[in-house]
């Protein structure tokens, strides 16, 4: 039994954590990026132009670390930062001159921005009330 070197939970004889699934004997600086290998063969890349140990990389890093993990393992089930829809759009944007003065009766046109829109939760039409989350990821999980 030892530590984990990202979340510093209790590991199991060969080095994986019980917590976060992180395979600590695998994971290994390489070739310019730090390694981490996850459970079920996941793995996280991260360049570095640093020499030091992963050990000491994750303990400087820890919190950054855990973010991207996590927002890489929501993306898998179709899941953004910030808990954000893949699903509904929205359009922000207005109209803008193209150089002259609108008074002068200068041509304009439309700036748009199609971007994702937060999650609804139970307002939405795919919501799963059961497990209280979108049906998208129960499925996904499901399918894992």
């Amino acid at each position: 039994m030892g530590e984990c070197m990202l979340c510093e939970k209790k590991t199991s004889f060969m080095g994986s954590c019980e917590e976060c699934g992180l395979q600590n004997n695998i994971s290994k600086l390489k070739d310019g990026f730090y390694e981490f290998v996850f459970k079920g063969g996941k793995k996280v890349r991260l360049p570095t132009k640093e020499e030091m140990s992963i050990q000491d990389f994750c303990k400087k890093n820890k919190n950054r670390l855990m973010d991207m993990i996590k927002e890489q393992e929501m993306a898998s089930v179709g899941y953004f930062k910030g808990k954000m829809c893949p699903f509904t759009q929205v359009n922000v944007g207005g109209t803008q001159n193209m150089g002259a003065a609108v008074l002068w009766g200068a041509p304009t046109y439309d700036v748009l921005t199609w971007t994702h829109s937060e999650c609804l939760g139970e307002y939405c039409a795919i919501w799963d009330e059961k497990d209280k989350r979108c049906s998208i990821k129960t499925i996904a999980l499901k399918l894992k």
